[in-house]
């Protein structure tokens, strides 16, 4: 039973004290809205937990989920347009441990909505140097050819030594030079993710986690580029992936739910994995091969990986497979990377 056939489940009155209690309300506070006491709200929550299969979960975990996938769907219902008016209340009896649940959850989920992190904003991504490499050397010629052509060493000289004015007559006519930038070599028409700062919400029930059926055994779950992979309380994703200078670039993402920071370490070399869809297996380029490398993410916090200087790269792979006859996807698999075992990213090349 996946958790929208759970939510069914859910009575009417059922899904308006979980709707208050997302929003961070206190028992009491509920009651006073749905005209109940606070025993029966406590036992509208004993029966939504039973529904939703939520008790065996740690505090956290439990408001988290709650909030996270079971609250769109409340939102997502049209709103009565009536009032709410009070009706019988029943109140089932709630086991002295389950109640200590309930009550531990009251103070989680309010503490929940207080601190929820904020959206992150990156700073811009830069191109790295190796990029920008090609079009700097363009400018530096056209800048030497002009002053080669004007005789921009007597220029200077004349300005100096005469500062009057010139007479317009005796101008030379200058020529424009327009400069074409070498466009950037893409596999297909369609563009690649835009690493505009990653500030999207966490996937919420209509954002599914459920990945695809591997096309390897070696692959572990498949997912598509900007889909979530989840760990715990770590969440990871392949967020962009672009071709530049006859490389693949491929930037992760890293979203550390929990309440600790979390220090993980990681090779490019032995972590990270990019193949297409003839078996053929790409190598790091040699450029971004420096080891490992150690990372830290603070509690909240969600941030790129990035691999030594650079700002916007995880993993940087020769791209001379890439254009061979027949290739038409890539899979790019992280291994034990972190908490992640094996998870794959699927990016269709279209060749």
């Amino acid at each position: 039973m996946n958790h929208i056939e759970r939510f069914r489940q859910l009575t009417a009155r059922e899904r308006e004290v979980l709707d208050l209690f997302c929003q961070g309300l206190l028992y009491r506070d509920i009651g006073e809205r749905l005209f109940i006491s606070v025993k029966g709200v406590k036992s509208h929550m004993q029966h939504i937990y039973q529904k939703l299969g939520l008790m065996h979960l740690p505090p956290k975990a439990r408001a988290f989920t709650l909030r996270e996938e079971y609250w769109p769907l409340v939102q997502s219902e049209p709103q009565a347009a009536q009032a709410v008016e009070p009706d019988v209340e029943i109140v089932d009896q709630i086991e002295p441990e389950v109640e200590a649940l309930i009550d531990q959850d009251e103070a989680t989920m309010k503490a929940l909505v207080v601190t929820e992190p904020p959206k992150l904003v990156p700073p811009p991504r830069r191109r790295s140097r190796l990029a920008c490499f090609p079009l700097t050397l363009i400018m530096l010629v056209v800048v030497a050819a002009a002053f080669w052509y004007f005789d921009g060493l007597s220029l200077i000289q004349g300005a100096f030594a005469q500062p009057q004015s010139i007479a317009t007559d005796t101008e030379p006519a200058l020529t424009v030079v327009e400069v074409q930038e070498t466009p950037t070599l893409t596999p297909s028409q369609t563009q690649s993710a835009t690493s505009v700062p990653s500030d999207t919400p966490l996937p919420s029930a209509t954002y599914t986690l459920t990945p695809r059926s591997s096309a390897t055994p070696n692959f572990g779950p498949v997912y598509e580029v900007e889909d979530w992979h989840k760990e715990g309380d770590l969440w990871f994703r392949l967020f962009d992936w672009h071709i530049d200078d006859e490389r693949i670039f491929l930037l992760v993402e890293l979203w550390n739910q929990s309440n600790q920071d979390h220090y993980f370490r990681w090779d490019p070399n032995q972590n990270g994995f990019l193949e297409d869809n003839l078996g053929v297996k790409y190598s790091i380029n040699n450029w971004f091969d420096y080891g490992p490398w150690d990372e830290i993410v603070s509690a909240g916090e969600k941030i790129f990986i990035t691999y030594g200087n650079y700002t916007d790269v995880t993993f940087v792979y020769d791209s001379d497979d890439l254009f061979s006859p027949g290739v038409t996807d890539l899979y790019f698999t992280l291994e034990y990377f972190s908490d992640i075992e094996r998870a794959t990213w699927h990016i269709s090349v279209g060749n």
